[in-house]
């Protein structure tokens, strides 16, 4: 009996070593982060580039429908 005590002690052990080096950081999420925050400032950076052109098109064509939305006021 005192053997089956002893193996078990050990099998909690190793679980709860096991279950804590697991929970550390995990490196897949943290590249997956950084990389959608530079997916998105790239998206950012574009979408901003093309109001811009949009806008300028804009003052070069006036009557057209397309620069009559909320942001050409």
């Amino acid at each position: 009996m005192s053997g089956l005590k002893v193996c078990f002690a050990l099998l909690s052990l190793a679980t709860f070593a096991g279950c804590v080096a697991y929970a550390g950081p995990d490196p897949y999420e943290d590249r997956h982060r950084a990389w959608w925050a530079e997916h998105h400032r790239e998206e950012m950076y574009e979408r901003e580039r093309a109001y811009h052109d949009h806008r300028g098109w804009c003052e070069d064509h006036d009557g057209d429908d397309s620069c009559q939305g909320w942001y050409h006021r």
